[in-house]
């Protein structure tokens, strides 16, 4: 089944999962590191929507 999910930029990924589940979010896919990506979190929402969040790597 194909799907898609919206991700949305954070500069602090542990905090918004941190903010997310005290309110109610479910998290889905706990705060990872995703080589060559950054973090990444994914929830469902009280209502049932699915999204992420991204932190991305800065490049030195």
């Amino acid at each position: 089944m194909a799907a898609w999910h919206p991700y949305f930029g954070t500069g602090d990924c542990d905090a918004v999962v941190a903010t997310a589940t005290e309110r109610g979010a479910t998290a889905l896919v706990p705060a990872i590191d995703v080589p060559g990506v950054g973090r990444v979190a994914m929830f469902r929402d009280p209502f049932g929507a699915v999204f992420g969040v991204i932190q991305r790597v800065r490049e030195v």
